[in-house]
């Protein structure tokens, strides 16, 4: 594989920037990235993939450490009166 060569290419746009001389490259670490295939047609009436334009990756969001807000003190529950009879009378 080279830079110049469609391979190549569609490496270097896989990956989202160069791949530098004697770098290891493998497709399978790449499995899962999403992006578009421009097909193109041939002088042969063959068709070929031309490039790849990779989805740019979702921005990494770093949560903020958040206090955790601690349970207010409770009242304790106060005895309720029963009603009578003579409640509903």
């Amino acid at each position: 594989m080279t830079k110049h060569s469609a391979l190549g290419k569609l490496a270097v746009s896989i990956k989202g920037g160069p791949i530098e001389m004697g770098e290891r490259f493998s497709f399978a670490s790449y499995v899962g990235v999403q992006g578009a295939l421009l097909v193109e047609e041939t002088n042969n009436g063959a068709s070929r993939v031309g490039v790849f334009l990779r989805d740019a990756p979702a921005p990494q969001v770093q949560a903020q450490p958040q206090a955790v807000a601690q349970p207010q003190a409770v009242a304790q529950p106060q005895a309720v009166a029963q009603p009578s009879a003579e409640t509903f009378a």
